[in-house]
C-alpha cells in the first residue's frame, strides 16, 4: 500500500458482529465491497471528513493488496460502519 494512501485497512474488523472500535475521531470507519471477477469486502479507516465518494474515488489497485492485474474492478457499496451512510454504484 502507497505510504500517502487516505485508506488504511482495519484487520481486526469482526464481519460477523459488524463491530470493532475506532478511537480516532479524526477517522470513519466504512466497509467496502469490490468487484472484479469476484466479489471481496474489507473495512478501512478514512479521514472523517472525507466522503464516500471520495473514498470511492481515492481507491488504488494497490489497497489493501488487492490484484491490479484483475478486470472488471470498481466499488460496489461503500458504507459507514457507524452512520450506515450508503454510497452505491450505478
Amino acid at each position: 500500500m502507497r505510504k500517502d494512501s487516505k485508506l488504511v485497512e482495519v484487520k481486526d474488523y469482526d464481519f460477523v458482529n459488524r463491530s470493532s472500535t475506532n478511537d480516532d475521531p479524526t477517522k470513519r470507519r466504512v466497509e467496502i465491497q469490490v468487484r472484479w471477477v469476484l466479489e471481496d469486502t474489507r473495512v478501512f479507516d478514512v479521514p472523517a471528513d472525507m466522503s464516500l465518494d471520495e473514498v470511492a474515488c481515492n481507491l488504488e489497485f494497490d489497497t489493501a493488496d488487492w490484484d491490479p492485474e484483475e478486470t472488471q474492478w470498481g466499488a460496489m457499496v461503500i458504507e459507514d460502519v457507524d452512520t450506515e451512510e450508503e454510497w452505491v454504484f450505478d
